[in-house]
This record gives C-alpha cells, sequence and structure tokens, in this order.
C-alpha cells in the first residue's frame, strides 16, 4: 500500500474514460526527468528510460486509430527489471537499388547528351539522380517495430491480444510463405531486396486476415521480440 486504501499497483495506471485519476506514487522517479517528448528506450543497465509511444489499436482489415499519451521518463532504480525485448528496423533499399537510380540518371543524361546540349544533359542528369533517390529512399523508409504490445509494420498495427503463432521463416521458407503457401486475403508487407520474413497469425474474430507476412532482416529477433522467453 503506497497511500491509504490504494495499493501500489494502483498508481500511474490509466484511470480510463469514466473514473477519476488514480494517486501518483513517486518512489523511484526522477521528477526532474518525467517528461520529455521523444524518447525510446535508450539502454538496459543501471538505469533503463521507457518512452511510451501513442497508443494504437488494431481495428480490423489493418486499420490503425492512434491514442495520443504524452511520453514520461521513468528512471528505475537499482534491481528493477527493465521493460522486455524490443525490435526496431528499418527496411532500407540494398546497395544494388541505389545503383540502379544512378544508372537512371546517367541513360536519361547520355540521350539528352546526344539530342540537345551538354547544359540541359546536366541538369536532367542531375534532377533524375534526385528523383530516382528520393523514391529509392522513400520505398526502403518503411519501419518494422515489434515488443510486448505487438508488431507495427509502417503503419499497420496488430496488438499483442490478437497475435498467435509467430514463424520466423529464413530465405526457402520465405519463397515458399509468399508464392505457393500465400493467401489473397492475407496482410503482406514486402520489399523483394529481403529475402527473410515473419507469418504471424491473426486470432481475430473481427477480421478476416488469416495471418501477416512481414519482411524482415532479423526474423529471429522479430519473434523473439513479440513471444519473448521467461
Amino acid at each position: 500500500m503506497h497511500e491509504a486504501g490504494v495499493a501500489r499497483w494502483q498508481c500511474e495506471r490509466h484511470p480510463g474514460g469514466h473514473q477519476h485519476p488514480l494517486p501518483r506514487c513517486d518512489d523511484g522517479i526522477d521528477t526532474g526527468h518525467q517528461v520529455r517528448p521523444g524518447v525510446e528506450i535508450v539502454g538496459v543497465g543501471r538505469e533503463g528510460k521507457v518512452g511510451v509511444e501513442p497508443e494504437q489499436r488494431h481495428l480490423g482489415r489493418h486499420r490503425v486509430r492512434p491514442y495520443p499519451r504524452p511520453l514520461t521518463v521513468i528512471r528505475h532504480s537499482r534491481g528493477v527489471t527493465p521493460p522486455t525485448t524490443v525490435h526496431r528496423e528499418r527496411l532500407t533499399a540494398a546497395v544494388s537499388w541505389w545503383a540502379a537510380a544512378a544508372i537512371f540518371a546517367v541513360i536519361i543524361g547520355w540521350l539528352l547528351w546526344v539530342a540537345a546540349t551538354p547544359a540541359i544533359a546536366l541538369v536532367a542528369a542531375a534532377g533524375s539522380l534526385v528523383v530516382a533517390g528520393a523514391l529509392v529512399a522513400f520505398y526502403g523508409s518503411v519501419r518494422i517495430e515489434a515488443d510486448s504490445h505487438g508488431l507495427r509494420a509502417g503503419r499497420a498495427f496488430l496488438d499483442t491480444a490478437h497475435i498467435g503463432s509467430v514463424e520466423p521463416l529464413e530465405a526457402a521458407a520465405w519463397r515458399e510463405a509468399i508464392g505457393p503457401e500465400g493467401d489473397v486475403r492475407a496482410f503482406t508487407l514486402l520489399r523483394p531486396y529481403v529475402r527473410t520474413g515473419v507469418r504471424v497469425a491473426v486470432e481475430d474474430p473481427d477480421d478476416p486476415t488469416p495471418f501477416w507476412l512481414v519482411s524482415t532482416r532479423f526474423p529471429a529477433s522479430v519473434a523473439r521480440a513479440l513471444r519473448p522467453t521467461p
């Protein structure tokens, strides 16, 4: 009990839509560093910093609805276990894709060098390189995040309550999963330059999606984050 009639586990809990806020417990919390926007998990050691990002719920058919909450920094005292494994990954494009963008710009410049003036050719080549590079960067900017709250693939989110089995798939199994074993109802986030991924079963009676297929370079890490071993 931390205050009269209030159990410690109840402190700082979100009160819900029809309840009054519960009392706060300040044991082990550095009040001078409680609120800092944009804070994520920095490390695990004597002190862990935890950032609570805006919560989102899986609403079926891969839609999300944000529920913003302030980011709170909690300074753990020694001996307190930090949060579980978190996987964060950006599916950046392979080097060959950047090379293809550069080759495209060179071809445009060469064609205009022959058909027009060198100045026009150089301007066109530079512009083509910028546009092609921006497209490659945008295509590779998608993020994959997995933790005890669920799986986020791009803008879609599947919460832990609706996650069934999690299968990390290496190259051969991944080719089968997105090919012969595929399902048109499945949610997919694929990048052709990433040859591995995970298959996550969806256990939601209101969602006809049988599973998610998500590209990742570290399928075992995603599986560990979603199904941590005790």
